[in-house]
């Protein structure tokens, strides 16, 4: 289409350019330079509630038409799509590298074999509440957590596909779950009563003495070390949390807008994602946003990473950004 030259906000020479790619797939490239970051985009048609990195070059989506698709994120392609599921698909999870678990809107949870592109089981409560959340617990079971206020518990080797056991605690709807990898005897809930509970991976109960808590709906769940959570409420802030002494150690500021999405970037770093459209790299340890990133003008839904540099955005302007940081 053309290229040009703009202006950033530090007065900076910005050099843009800008192709459309095959717009019977309705692919479109954008390359922009803006405060050193690289960006691709592919407009999409269908509201995407859930994204999920399958490896170095895929992503799967999960889409309010009821399917998924997978993505070639390199040459912004897409590759295929499965369908199935009786609702919108609203969260995605890796059970193992070709198992990929997807939930809906009628409680339903699919097993996915990504390397025959087939479903092999269908789990099933009977129940017609959204499954918002999913992670593995071990190699044999998985939890989800709903509109219902439960966590429940699935046996992955049940040919039934049934429920094997419920967990009770929260008052409101569970929006997230995070397995904790550097204590894997534990794994989290967050919920829209405001608070997040840690269950023992083991005996499947909960620490009822342990409860974090935000001043409004907890929407996102991310480890960052030993010890160490990090979570992001509609009270517009992300919390830092020690896991041993239970408190909040440090507090990250600077959205105007529910926090609706966290992922870990390294060791210190991670990136947020607001409904004030913007995406916020913070240094965690010092406490301190090195820098914003606008890229859409709808409220933001996912942030995944795909590689050390890449990461993927997608909002509510049905637009996937990746981004290289």
């Amino acid at each position: 289409m053309g290229s040009g030259c703009t202006t950033n906000k530090h007065g900076e020479g910005v050099k843009a350019t800008q192709n459309s790619v095959d717009s019977n797939n309705n692919k479109n490239e954008f390359w922009s330079r803006n405060q050193y970051e690289v960006h691709k985009f592919i407009n999409l048609k269908a509201q995407v509630f859930a994204i999920v990195s399958l490896n170095q070059n895929k992503i799967a989506t999960g889409t309010i038409d009821n399917s998924i698709r997978i993505w070639d994120i390199e040459n912004c392609k897409l590759l295929n799509t499965l369908s199935g599921h009786p609702g919108s698909v609203l969260c995605l999870t890796l059970f193992s590298p070709n198992i990929l678990l997807s939930g809906s809107t009628k409680e339903t949870i699919k097993v996915w074999d990504l390397s025959k592109l087939v479903c092999i089981k269908t789990l099933t409560s009977g129940k017609v509440f959204y499954i918002n959340s999913i992670i593995k617990i071990s190699d044999s079971y998985i939890a989800s957590g709903s509109n219902d206020k439960d966590v429940k518990i699935w046996n992955m080797n049940d040919e039934n596909g049934k429920v094997i056991k419920t967990l009770s605690c929260h008052k409101f709807a569970i929006f997230s779950l995070l397995k904790l990898e550097y204590t894997p005897e534990y794994f989290l809930s967050a919920s829209a009563d405001y608070t997040m509970i840690l269950w023992d991976t083991k005996n499947l109960v909960s620490n009822d003495s342990v409860t974090f808590r935000h001043d409004d709906r907890v929407n996102c769940l991310i480890e960052l070390s030993l010890n160490t959570f990090i979570s992001g409420s509609d009270d517009k802030r992300i919390k830092v949390w020690n896991l041993q002494t239970k408190k909040c150690i440090s507090l990250l500021i600077g959205h105007s807008s529910q926090v609706t999405c966290l992922v870990k970037l390294s060791d210190n770093i991670i990136a947020s994602g607001s409904k004030d459209t913007k995406i916020i790299i913070w240094n965690v340890n010092a406490g301190a946003m090195i820098k914003q990133i606008s890229l859409h003008n709808k409220p933001l839904r996912n942030l995944v990473l795909i590689r050390d540099n890449k990461l993927v955005s997608f909002a509510f302007d049905l637009r996937l950004n990746i981004i290289n940081i």
